[in-house]
């Protein structure tokens, strides 16, 4: 009964030390918008074990690092404007997410609009 125990334990134990996969990978990220339709935006992202950037959907991802450890700057042109999407691929899914401020944005009309903090990037592992 006793060994029946220990194992049951042992079992819980090792699951409740899962948070969630790691090792490298990629995170989606998606820039929210307060409203208005996007067809582009930069981005500095910052973060340890970033490995590169690539658009997802209609986005295309170009990217720099910015001569900061860690720290890249990404532009992000979509060929129809709407949902701004890229993928960062990361050394370890694990890890932290990383930090990500918005610089600039276009209207899908291609004007430039105010970078506030309206706009924000949320990640989500893939």
């Amino acid at each position: 009964m006793r060994r029946r125990a220990f194992v049951v334990f042992a079992f819980l134990s090792l699951g409740a030390c899962d948070s969630g996969p790691s090792g490298p990978g990629e995170l989606n990220g998606i820039l929210e918008t307060p409203g208005p339709v996007l067809g582009g935006a930069v981005l500095e992202v910052v973060g340890k074990g970033i490995t590169g950037f690539s658009g997802s959907g209609t986005t295309h991802a170009f990217f720099a690092p910015t001569g900061v450890d860690n720290t890249y700057r990404v532009a992000l042109l979509s060929e129809t404007p709407g949902t701004i999407q890229f993928q960062v691929s990361v050394q370890d899914l694990g890890a932290k997410k990383p930090a990500v401020s918005v610089v600039s944005v276009v209207s899908g009309g291609n004007l430039p609009l105010p970078a506030t903090a309206d706009y924000r990037v949320r990640f989500s592992k893939k």
